[in-house]
């Protein structure tokens, strides 16, 4: 029944785009395509969410083998994931409660353990880990955290294999995500609290144990192999110390436990340190909530020591957190939900537990009972809808993060996101409105602000884009981006020697720039200085011989410039029937650079051939330069190449 809720739940993922992190882990990580990922993932490549995490990288380069980037596969092995997490939560604790230190009965461990499962499985606090593809880490470390207790615990009532499984299983985890950590010394614990009852008892199984902390060497290796996390968390950051992290972390975990019981709103992002989070700086702002969770800590130890069997669930809560929400500065994400995906199988199963031990005490009562399953039959179709509904919000990346921003409104980084899918669909003045709001908020973001001023080019606004152009250039003025950027913009208002002197200083300031080379090429070209155009354009080839833009335009110098010394059709052909092949035959200047060419070498039958093509390729995009072409096509029809 778990799987099949699991499946009814999750089924309108599978046509859920990817997003956000996913752009960069899966569909811009080249590492899932070479072999299955994990060398990458532990010696280096680009920093992604999967690096230092093997196993992780390991399913994604899986996925791609089986179906290259069709999200569909994705989803469907991030639905088992969870699916199995369920099954797993269900079996420990089903056979938690059946252990003599307990001992409850059959019916009621069954009770307790199907209801946790369920309603964990159907929380939309999950979505942040299963919807969302690339936090599988956390849905699949959960999986073996979960299964490293349960393969113990079958272990210690017979077989050791399962022991073995349990190391298995450990090993796997820490090779997912560092949080797995705390894995064998929740095992440890388990053992004192629930199977041993003594630490003297403990040590006779201290083979198990300590072959489950080994893998701590494990995942050392992994850490310091050189591809750690160092770019997101660490103590070497002055604009996060670790104090500042800490006093962010009671409000942060104050809000899980509020979305835990009331699931609204949830955020795909809160943002980065610095960049919309704000720390807080007064006791008022940190105090209250900080005495809040050190009284709930306190409360953890005392149960510890005075009712075990409850605190040790309280400690494997806290210990799950600790690796992400006490100290340790996370500057990429100082709030996530899908942190709290297994502290909520264990806040849920605790919860479950004792509303089923208050059905049985006395006796229980048959309407403690009905009361227990009506709320169940109630609470778990509820959950599920609202978590359907979330998964809605994945399938429109606009919407998602239309939503984001809502919910964040000083989150930058949120804002920039948004923008681009404004961009995507050709908003541009609703992007270039929130992206006006981001630099509000990091005036000296450059990258943000130049793609305000692109957002604003693009909207009719070339004189507001020149004023953010000026701003960015005074902040640093050998920025490349802002310079070709106003190089484009004064070209589209007609200022070409202006843009020429813009496209010459970014040259200036990165001279293997194809962008801005291939720019200043075809800024010279249309100022009439063909042969100053010729070398930017052959350079920008030089470094990137697929540049189409380049090579139209210089393919056209070649075939029909005045200068004689300029002019070389056969190597105009080379370069036109490039850019024509690269662009399968639909880009109409390309085409007729080609014709321009034949004509050229005195092959007019393949230049009208090449002319008819460019005109459909013209009207078929609506192109503004048939007229032109079609002038091209009068010349070579009376047997003369074109001259410009």
């Amino acid at each position: 029944m778990v799987v099949l809720v699991a499946v009814a739940t999750y089924a309108n993922t599978v046509r859920c785009p990817f997003v956000f992190d996913d752009l960069n882990t899966i569909v811009g990580n080249p590492s899932i395509r070479s072999g299955w990922g994990v060398w990458d993932a532990v010696v280096g490549g680009t920093p992604t969410t999967v690096s230092s995490r093997p196993v992780a990288a390991a399913t994604l380069a899986m996925n791609y083998r089986l179906g290259g980037l069709n999200p569909f596969g994705y989803h469907l092995v991030n639905i088992a994931i969870h699916a199995l997490a369920a099954l797993t939560l269900m079996g420990m604790a089903r056979r938690t409660l059946l252990l003599p230190a307990v001992a409850w009965s059959a019916r009621s461990a069954l009770w307790a353990s199907g209801a946790a499962a369920l309603i964990w499985t159907v929380h939309p606090l999950n979505t942040s880990s299963v919807t969302y593809t690339v936090q599988r880490v956390e849905s699949l470390m959960t999986l073996f955290y979960l299964l490293t207790l349960y393969c113990f615990a079958r272990g210690c009532a017979g077989g050791r294999a399962w022991h073995v499984a349990a190391w298995v299983a450990c090993l796997l985890g820490m090779g997912t995500k560092e949080v797995m950590v705390s894995a064998p010394v929740a095992v440890l614990l388990y053992d004192r609290v629930f199977v041993a009852g003594s630490w003297p008892r403990v040590l006779n199984r201290w083979r198990v144990h300590a072959s489950l902390a080994a893998t701590w060497f494990a995942l050392a290796a992994i850490l310091c192999s050189g591809s750690n996390r160092a770019d997101s968390a660490g103590f070497h950051f002055t604009n996060l110390t670790w104090w500042d992290y800490l006093r962010m972390q009671p409000g942060a975990l104050l809000t899980y436990f509020k979305l835990s019981f009331w699931p609204r709103p949830l955020v795909l992002d809160y943002g980065a340190a610095m960049g919309g989070v704000d720390v807080p700086s007064h006791w008022s702002g940190y105090g209250p909530q900080g005495l809040i969770i050190l009284t709930l800590v306190g409360a953890t130890a005392w149960l510890l020591w005075r009712r075990p069997i409850w605190g040790w669930a309280g400690v494997l809560f806290f210990m799950v957190l600790a690796p992400t929400s006490s100290f340790l500065p996370i500057v990429t994400e100082v709030i996530a939900e899908h942190r709290f995906y297994l502290p909520l199988a264990i806040l849920i199963t605790l919860v479950t537990t004792s509303v089923v031990a208050w059905t049985r005490r006395e006796g229980g009562s048959e309407g403690r009972t009905l009361t227990v399953g009506a709320a169940l039959v109630l609470g778990v179709p509820l959950l599920a809808h609202q978590t359907y509904r979330r998964n809605t919000d994945y399938q429109s990346p606009l919407k998602l993060w239309q939503d984001t921003v809502n919910q964040c409104p000083t989150n930058d980084r949120a804002m920039v996101n948004l923008s681009f899918e404004l961009l995507r669909v050709q908003r541009y003045a609703d992007a270039a409105s929130v992206l006006g709001k981001a630099v509000e908020i990091r005036p000296k973001w450059t990258d943000l602000r130049y793609g305000l001023a692109m957002a604003l080019v693009n909207s009719g606004h070339a004189g507001e884009a020149m004023e953010q152009f000026d701003i960015l250039l005074k902040q640093d003025p050998g920025y490349v981006p802002a310079l070709t950027g106003k190089g484009m913009t004064l070209c589209r208002l007609g200022r070409l020697a202006e843009a020429e002197r813009a496209f010459t200083a970014a040259v200036a300031a990165a001279p293997e720039n194809v962008m801005a080379l291939s720019s200043l090429g075809l800024t010279r070209a249309n100022l009439g200085d063909a042969r100053g155009a010729v070398a930017p354009l052959r350079h920008a080839l030089g470094l990137s011989p697929d540049h189409v833009d380049s090579l139209k335009r210089l393919a056209w110098i070649m075939s029909t410039n005045p200068d004689a010394s300029l002019r070389d059709g056969r190597g105009a052909i080379v370069l036109a029937d490039r850019a024509c092949r690269l662009t399968d035959g639909t880009d109409s200047e390309a085409l007729d650079a080609l014709a321009a060419a034949f004509a050229e070498t005195g092959q007019f039958p393949l230049a009208l051939q090449a002319i008819e093509q460019a005109i459909a390729a013209s009207r078929h995009h609506n192109n503004l330069l048939l007229d032109t072409i079609l002038q091209h096509r009068d010349a070579f029809r009376e047997g003369k190449p074109w001259r410009q």
